[in-house]
């Protein structure tokens, strides 16, 4: 992971771990904006969105991380986020 990305992702962790719920989705979607070939982006993000109840936004970014260009093979994040959308929402892999 770049310094840029790495900085983004320690951000948006920060951020959740203090409840600043908004601030914490800007670094993750910024994350996306600047890196949208990384795939634990789209893991951490979706999974962040799962866990404020908002399945619906993970649904959506699900859709589009599998039409990016992002390689998720071997990516935790996005395993476990495939597996918690696949038992909430009946979606995933």
């Amino acid at each position: 992971m770049g310094s840029e990305m790495c900085i983004r992702d320690r951000l948006a962790v920060n951020a959740e771990l203090q409840k600043e719920w908004e601030r914490a989705a800007v670094y993750y979607e910024q994350l996306l904006l600047y890196a949208p070939e990384f795939a634990e982006g789209y893991g951490k993000y979706g999974l962040f969105l799962l866990r404020r109840g908002q399945k619906n936004s993970s649904r959506r970014l699900y859709v589009l991380y599998r039409s990016s260009k992002a390689d998720g093979t071997d990516c935790k994040s996005v395993e476990i986020w495939e597996k918690q959308m696949e038992s909430e929402t009946g979606e995933g892999k």
